[in-house]
Parts: structure tokens; C-alpha cells; sequence
């Protein structure tokens, strides 16, 4: 067997060596990397419980600063501290906080079994918010030790007590405690703190929904198992997420110590489900598959080589088959002329056609019978360009270096058969091949392009018109607020506002192309700031903004002109109307109405209810210009505004179809920005900024 014979085998147990090396370097490398990734996990998740934890304990340092500074506190004020919280929505997992009461009559007997646990009789369990259904504490002796560890050590405890939940499955919950004092700091010894011991401030936490909330943030997070390790001698565990093992998880496993305000926990974290999917994706396996790919190409390069001389025997029978090649080769060009996108058209040196596709037919109207000898000029020229192609014609037969615009692309327009025209792009290639030269010529339909062009173009005037205009409103804005205000934070508060509300209806009309958009779309992103909680208040009473009215889509110029007013009544309510308190209601009302002439006209209601008194006042300000006169001058509708008793009502009517007043041009643009320069004396409805 020859050299030549043995180089595909050699070939191949090389590629096989190789890849086998890389495989195995690249599995080492990797395995570090994801120890190391994993490592990363773990110490972010350890910050993130500890974080959380010291958010809960400040949140119960806080608590103790309720009844410190105060000698007594009601339930009533400990409920309302608690609603401020908010602990459903800022401490995910907190189930409830209460009070513990240090009865001074028992103290004796709860200093009997301090060593132990504190006699219940010592204790009283004063409030829990928010009330519940649910296990008392107090009854727990592992809670009661813990409360006689946090007075003895001076710093927070933390205890494990089941919460029985619904069908009898006991869910682990956390008990943090923090003990409270007479003055306000911790005293200093063990004596101090049992002679000054004053209550305890319980919070009950729900340990799934805690620690899910505290790992939110990290990416796929561990299995972990917590244990309290002040709890001497061998620390009591406080929590065990589901997917934990007690074994070791592929040789992956870290132990953290926590220590958030005066805890200290240790922490054994495992990578869970979401940190083996991350790794689903194994670069190994894939570097493997490509090293057999090469091998496999360098054994077909090699085995090739070997073959090389077999193929020289069969070149005759190649050369043979030529022309047969050459006939299907002619049939295949065929086939691409007749189904191109594209006319395709052939003409000698006179002009005249030679070949027509069926796109060609198709594209002109024309059959290739009709089309085949006649004048190209004649066909799809339109007339006044004909004897420019003509002309064109002689100086392509004549030298491509005349200038004629052989093998590039120019747009004209093409005439059809039935007597129209429509815009085309057209190249022309010259076939050096013949004698006289041949040329063929490549016309696509631009007409869609055409259109689209236009399109853009009118946009884009648009566009330039709206930037224009909101640069002029900005202005306004800017000059008028700055003219009627005395501070640079009245200012900033005045132009930012109504800057927000511009920038809210620009990503509102950009969802609809700047076209139009939705009025009541419009409405619930202009009132978001005072429809927080939505449906029904803490005391059952109806939400404080009502919405009603019919679905309108608004023009753009309508759009934009409503948001200003609308942000400027919203505005002008939370500082001095029915939003400036607790009782008073906003009603937006709208309905549509035909004209004399047929035209749609919007009519809304703004009326506030349940304010302070309403007195109009001594001047009108910017705000109430910038509603009156943006209505009347941007869609030709009226606008007014009155001070009812009640509260402010006003009543607004703009046409819904011919709203704009203007065209995008230049002396438009001129005009608006005189009358947005020009505009009165700047303030809100009530002489606001």
C-alpha cells in the first residue's frame, strides 16, 4: 500500500486526536468557570438575604421609634403606622408585626425562668396588624426563649415557628424580634436591659414568599438551607428552601456566613434547576461535533487526492457529454428569464426587440408575439422621451465610452399598452458576444417605491412640523412660567409638569404612527398620578377619578391639545381642588355630536366635586389661557371654564375630523409661533405656576 493510499487513515487519526484534546481541555476549563459562576451566585444571593433582612429590621427599629416616642400608642395609631408600611407592597413575605407588652406586675415571675423561657404571665400580646386569623406566638416556648436571648444578648433574635396553614400543611415561618426599651438606646449590661425592658416588636415572616422576593434579582438562584448560628451549641435551622439535598449537588456547594443587624446565620447553598438549565447549552458537545466535521472534511480532502487520478479517466466521457450540458445550461437560462421578477428585454442595434419575458408580458401588457421585431421606443416609451432613446440607442451600438448609461441604473417613465404610465428603474448590460452588439435591458416597477417615497416625504414635513410646533409650545412654556413664578423650584415644578405631560402623549402618539390616538388611552396616561388604586379607597369609597364616555379617536393635533389642558386641570385639582384632599372626586365626561354640516364634534365635561370652596380668581392665568387658547386656536373649538361652588367645571368641543387648522409649512409654523410667544400673563387656573 503506497504513501498515497494511507493519507485519508492518517488524516483522520489525526483529527480524532486532535479533537479529543480540545474536548477534554475545554471540559477542565469549563468546569472551573461554572465553580466560579456558581460561587458568584452564591454570594449574591448571601448579600441579597442579608439586605432584605436588614431592611426587615430597620423596618422594626422604626416600630420601636413609635412607642418610644410616645408614652402610650392606641391601636388605632399602630394601625395607621402599619398601613404606612405598606408591607405587602415594600416587604414582600412580612405577614404581620405586633406589639408585646411587658406586664410590670409579673415581672418577678417572668425573671423566675429567665434561663429558660419567660413565663407567659409576664407577657402580653397587645396588637397585631393587620389582624388575623392565626397562631398566638406567646404560646410558643421556642418564641418565649428567644425573647429572654434578645434581652440578654441586646440585639435582635430570630426564631422557626410552624404557621398551621389551609388542609393541615405546616409552612415554615420566621419570627424577628426586637427588643424595646424605656430610653432609646440599648442599655449597655444584662441588668440594665432586664430592668428597663419595656415590650417586644414581633414581625411573623412568611419564609417562601421572603426569600423569594430577596432572590428576585439573582440570576438562576441557589438551593440554600439556613441555620440561626447564635443558637449554641449546634444552631437551630431556620428555613430549607424545597429543592435543598442534603448531599452534595455535583460537587458544587458553599458556605456562607450572614450577619445582618446582630443575626448570625450560616447559609449552605447548592445550584439549583435554573443554574443546570443555564448549562444546557454544552460548548463541549459542540466543539466535539465540529472536530468531527473537520475530520470528517480532512478525510474527504485526503481521500479526494486518491481519487484524483480515477477522475482524469473519466474527463473524455466528460467532454462527450459537453454539449448536452451546454443544451440544458440554455434551458436553465430559460427558465430564469421567464420566471424573474423583473422584465427582462433584448434589442439589437436598432432598437428593435429580440426577447420579451413573461414579466415583460405581464408588466406592459404586451404579448411576446406582439412584442418581438417591433420598436422598443415605440412600445413602453412614453412619447416625450422617445427620441432620446432612440438617440440613446446609436450611442450604445456606437461606443459604451460615449457616456450612455450602459450598466447602470436610471429611473424613467414606462408606458403601458392600455395607455398609462408608471414609474420604472431600469439598467441596461451590453452582450459583447454578438456582432453588431445586442443589449439587453433589466425594468422593474417602482411604482410602491415611488408611493413610499412620497410617503416619507410627506412624513418627514410633518415630522419637521410637529418638532417645530412642540419647540414653539416648549418655548412658551419656558418664557411664561419663568415670567409668572419667583423661585427656581416653583419653575422647575411648573415646566416639568406640563414637559411630562407633552412627553407622554409623543410615546402615546408614536404607538399610532402619529396619527391619532385613543381618548380615553389619552386620559389614563394624563390622570396615572391621582388614579393610583383604582376602583375602590381604603374605606370602600368609589375611586376618586371617574372616567365616562364612549371609545373617540382623537386627531393628533386634537390629541395634543387636550393632553396639555387635561394635565393642566389634573395639575391645577391636586393643588387647589377636589384632589388637594381626601374627599373630593374628579368626573371626566364625553360624548360625540354631529354639527349643522355633518361635521363630528368631541364634547367633554371636566367637573370637580367634594373640594375646598371654589371663588374664581382675581387674574387669569397662563394655565387658564394655555387650555382656553390651545383649544380654540389648535382645533377650532371653544373652550370654558367656570368656578362653580362646587368645584371647577370645564367644558370643552373640538371637531374630530379637519382639526388642523394649518399645513406643515413655514408660514404656518411662523404664525403658531407667534401665537405661542405671544400668549398672556403665565399661571394655573387658580394663580399657580
Amino acid at each position: 500500500m503506497t504513501l498515497r493510499k494511507l493519507m485519508p487513515l492518517l488524516a483522520l487519526f489525526a483529527g480524532l486526536l486532535a479533537t479529543a484534546g480540545a474536548a477534554w481541555h475545554l471540559e477542565r476549563s469549563y468546569a472551573a468557570r461554572e465553580r466560579e459562576r456558581f460561587a458568584r451566585g452564591a454570594i449574591q444571593a448571601g448579600a441579597a438575604i442579608t439586605q432584605e433582612l436588614r431592611a426587615c429590621l430597620a423596618m422594626l427599629d422604626a416600630t420601636t421609634g413609635l412607642f418610644i416616642a410616645s408614652e402610650f400608642v392606641s391601636d388605632v395609631e399602630f394601625r395607621r403606622f402599619v398601613d404606612q408600611l405598606n408591607l405587602s407592597g415594600q416587604y414582600p413575605g412580612v405577614a404581620t408585626i405586633s406589639y408585646v407588652e411587658w406586664r410590670a406586675g409579673r415581672q418577678a415571675a417572668g425573671l423566675r425562668r429567665w434561663d429558660n423561657a419567660i413565663d407567659p404571665e409576664a407577657l402580653l400580646l397587645t396588637y397585631t396588624e393587620p389582624a388575623g386569623p392565626m397562631d398566638d406566638p406567646l404560646e410558643i416556648d421556642a418564641v418565649r426563649i428567644a425573647l429572654a436571648r434578645a434581652i440578654d444578648r441586646g440585639i435582635p433574635a430570630s426564631v422557626p415557628m410552624p404557621q398551621l396553614r389551609q388542609g393541615g400543611h405546616k409552612a415554615p415561618d420566621l419570627c424577628l424580634i426586637v427588643p424595646l426599651y424605656d430610653g432609646a438606646r440599648t442599655p449597655p449590661t444584662e441588668a440594665e436591659r432586664r430592668a428597663t425592658i419595656r415590650g417586644f416588636i414581633l414581625a411573623r415572616l412568611r419564609c417562601e414568599a421572603f426569600f423569594e422576593a430577596a432572590l428576585a434579582d439573582v440570576e438562576a438562584p441557589p438551593e440554600f438551607s439556613l441555620w440561626d448560628a447564635s443558637d449554641r451549641p449546634r444552631g437551630r435551622r431556620i428555613h430549607q428552601s424545597p429543592g435543598f439535598r442534603n448531599a452534595d449537588t455535583a460537587g458544587l456547594s458553599r458556605l456562607e456566613t450572614l450577619e445582618p443587624g446582630g443575626l448570625l446565620w450560616k447559609a449552605n447553598f447548592q445550584p439549583g434547576e435554573a443554574f443546570f438549565r443555564a448549562n444546557a447549552g454544552n460548548v463541549t458537545g459542540i466543539v466535539v461535533g465540529s472536530g468531527l466535521i473537520i475530520t470528517g472534511l480532512l478525510f474527504w480532502l485526503a481521500r479526494s487526492q486518491t481519487l484524483a487520478a480515477d477522475r482524469a479517466e473519466a474527463d473524455a466521457a466528460a467532454l462527450r457529454a459537453s454539449q448536452s450540458d451546454l443544451a440544458e445550461s440554455e434551458a436553465r437560462k430559460s427558465a430564469i428569464l421567464e420566471s424573474a421578477l423583473d422584465a427582462i428585454i433584448t434589442m439589437d442595434h436598432h432598437g428593435r426587440v429580440i426577447e420579451w419575458n413573461a414579466t415583460a408580458e405581464r408588466m406592459f401588457g404586451r404579448t411576446r408575439h406582439e412584442a418581438v421585431g417591433a420598436a422598443l421606443a415605440e412600445l413602453i416609451i412614453v412619447e416625450p422621451q422617445r427620441e432620446a432613446c432612440r438617440a440613446a440607442v446609436r450611442r450604445y451600438a456606437e461606443s459604451v465610452a460615449s457616456g450612455a448609461p450602459v450598466g447602470r441604473r436610471f429611473e424613467t417613465e414606462a408606458l403601458r399598452a392600455d395607455g398609462s404610465s408608471f414609474p420604472v428603474e431600469v439598467s441596461i448590460s451590453r452582450i459583447g458576444v454578438h456582432r453588431p452588439p445586442r443589449f439587453t435591458g433589466f425594468i422593474r416597477d417602482i411604482t410602491e417605491r415611488a408611493r413610499a417615497d412620497r410617503q416619507r416625504r410627506l412624513m418627514t414635513r410633518e415630522l419637521d412640523h410637529r418638532v417645530k410646533n412642540n419647540l414653539f409650545a416648549v418655548m412658551a412654556i419656558l418664557t411664561e412660567s419663568a415670567r409668572r413664578t419667583d423661585s427656581v423650584p416653583a419653575l422647575v415644578e411648573s415646566v416639568s409638569g406640563r414637559l411630562h405631560a407633552l412627553a407622554r402623549l409623543h410615546e402615546l402618539l408614536a404607538n399610532h404612527a402619529w396619527e391619532s390616538a385613543d381618548l380615553r388611552d389619552l386620559l389614563n396616561v394624563t390622570l396615572a398620578p391621582y388614579r393610583e388604586g383604582a376602583g375602590r379607597d381604603a374605606d370602600g369609597a368609589p375611586e376618586r377619578v371617574e372616567l365616562d364616555g364612549p371609545s373617540v379617536i382623537l386627531p393628533a393635533r386634537v390629541a395634543s391639545t387636550l393632553c396639555i389642558a387635561l394635565h393642566e386641570l389634573a395639575t391645577n385639582a391636586a393643588k387647589y381642588g377636589s384632589l388637594s384632599n381626601g374627599q373630593g372626586r374628579v368626573r371626566v365626561a364625553w360624548r360625540t355630536e354631529r354639527g349643522e354640516r355633518g361635521a363630528e364634534r368631541l364634547i367633554l365635561t371636566w367637573r370637580e366635586s367634594g373640594g375646598p370652596p371654589v371663588a374664581a380668581p382675581g387674574r387669569r392665568g397662563f394655565g387658564s389661557e394655555l387650555i382656553e387658547g390651545g383649544v380654540r386656536y389648535e382645533t377650532g373649538g371653544e373652550c370654558r371654564i367656570r368656578f362653580e361652588p362646587g368645584g371647577v367645571v370645564c367644558d370643552i368641543e373640538a371637531p374630530l375630523i379637519g382639526a388642523a387648522r394649518h399645513e406643515p409649512n413655514e408660514s404656518s409654523d411662523r404664525a403658531r409661533e407667534d401665537a405661542q410667544l405671544g400668549a398672556g400673563p403665565a399661571g394655573h387656573v387658580r394663580d399657580g405656576a
